[in-house]
């Protein structure tokens, strides 16, 4: 499952991004959750105990994180999703 907000889910579909995730890409789900923010997302997702959820996210330099970035990811810890960022 590849969750993506708004444009992203787009642009996942092009220039074979997917087929780069996985060869079958029958296999892979694009979850485009109901309201496009983060904290949709990790409603969208569910409580998932003990699985792995991994969050590609850009290093932040030369600025303070935004504040969405460590709210999302307690809200996923909250539900139950162990979270590796990388």
């Amino acid at each position: 499952m590849v969750p993506a907000l708004d444009k992203d889910a787009e642009l996942l579909h092009e220039g074979g991004f997917l087929s780069r995730l996985c060869w079958n890409t029958s296999r892979i789900k694009v979850l485009v959750p109901e309201i496009t923010s983060p904290a949709g997302l990790v409603v969208a997702l569910g409580d998932w105990l003990g699985k792995r959820v991994l969050c590609p996210m850009p290093t932040v330099v030369d600025m303070e994180e935004p504040l969405v970035l460590p709210h999302f990811f307690e809200d996923l810890e909250v539900s139950g999703w162990i979270l590796v960022r990388f």
